[in-house]
């Protein structure tokens, strides 16, 4: 929303807004459970971050493997 906005700007100082400060921010929107066939699926585990979710659909798609491997990170609309 507007106020996290505001505050990361002013934290910035200035300067660039920090990937850490941005991600910090962030909220878990979803978890999605995609167990097709058990061996079948090589990310059935997907976490859904957002930023103001309000203004926006981008989302940060974070893939997880069912032993909690990362598979992937990737930016979706």
């Amino acid at each position: 929303d507007s106020d996290v906005l505001s505050q990361l700007v002013a934290d910035a100082n200035g300067g660039s807004i920090s990937a850490s400060a941005f991600v910090d921010k962030m909220k878990l929107d979803s978890v999605g459970m995609w167990l097709q066939q058990i061996g079948m699926d090589d990310e059935p585990i997907i976490m859904d971050y957002m930023f103001a979710p309000e203004n926006s659909d981008q989302i940060l798609a974070v893939k997880f493997t069912l032993d909690h491997q990362l598979v992937t990170i990737s930016w979706e609309s």
